[in-house]
């Protein structure tokens, strides 16, 4: 499965589409969420870094939710 993807993710990266990159963000950001856990550089516990956890974890959402939008909007995206 893993494989699968990352070739969907380098077909649609060469195609221009970056919705399937957010997609991927808010899974991140959603699973994160979920086990209280992310990891950037090295793991950020919720409960240990909470500011940071949700920094990270909303990062991850708001930029997912962007390319989403990006894709599916093309010309609010390019600003007109």
């Amino acid at each position: 499965m893993t494989l699968l993807i990352l070739a969907a993710l380098l077909v649609s990266t060469f195609a221009g589409y970056y919705g399937l990159w957010g997609l991927l963000f808010i899974f991140w950001g959603l699973l994160a969420v979920r086990s209280g856990q992310a990891f950037l550089i090295e793991p950020i516990n919720r409960a240990t870094d909470p500011a940071l956890f949700w920094s990270l974890t909303g990062l991850w959402i708001g930029l997912g939710v962007l390319y989403v939008l990006a894709d599916v909007f093309p010309p609010v995206a390019n600003g007109f």
